[in-house]
């Protein structure tokens, strides 16, 4: 969750204050790091996405956070190839080789499925949609360094909403992307090596 001028904090900070309105999306979290926020190297897991998006009652409109790489190099970060739910944790990797373990030719997943590796998936992408990054503590607000929105008119609410609560000091990049708000096709695209559209939006378009 996205808190004041700190960034985002982690489950068990969030739990810890009372004072703290946010709607926990894994409420079992299996991995057993609650003092870790779940990222993902450059798209978002979007079945989890989806599902997070269709459980959710009161908050509907959402946004997909890009964050600095710098967290990638943390002694305190893990990785998980797959769903770090499973196994309770077990595969979580520190280091370089559990960095590497996102990009293996094959990578068992959930419900005891493999993912293999096509030569034309995208690079920068990890072998199963549900790779993790585990990252320590919290973001400091300085590493968000760009919101991705799913229209133009998301992200012009988006700002405006900034400009009427004086939250200037929010201001990365704001990027149009309805592919990453999209479940099945894009990640298909993606193990084909084509990229989701992104666009810039700026408040005078």
């Amino acid at each position: 969750m996205l808190s004041g001028k700190t960034g985002i904090l982690n489950t068990s900070a969030l739990r810890d204050d009372e004072k703290a309105l946010f709607t926990q999306t894994d409420a079992q979290r299996y991995d057993g790091k609650l003092n870790h926020i779940c990222a993902t190297i450059e798209y978002p897991n979007m079945y989890y996405f989806h599902k997070a998006q269709q459980a959710e009652v009161y908050f509907k409109e959402w946004v997909v956070l890009l964050i600095s790489t710098k967290h990638l190099i943390n002694e305190q970060t893990w990785f998980c190839a797959n769903n770090a739910a499973l196994g309770r944790g077990q595969n979580l990797i520190q280091g370089d080789a559990g960095f590497a373990s996102m990009f293996s030719d094959v990578v068992s997943g959930s419900s005891g499925n493999s993912y293999r590796r096509s030569p034309k998936h995208l690079i920068c992408c990890p072998t199963d949609a549900q790779a993790e990054v585990l990252i320590f503590d919290h973001i400091p607000l300085s590493d968000i360094i760009g919101v991705v929105y799913p229209s133009e008119e998301a992200a012009h609410l988006d700002f405006v909403r900034h400009q009427m609560l004086g939250l200037d000091y929010v201001c990365p990049p704001r990027i149009i992307s309805p592919d990453f708000f999209e479940r099945t096709n894009t990640w298909r695209n993606i193990t084909q090596g084509i990229k989701p559209n992104e666009t810039f939006w700026t408040h005078d378009e």
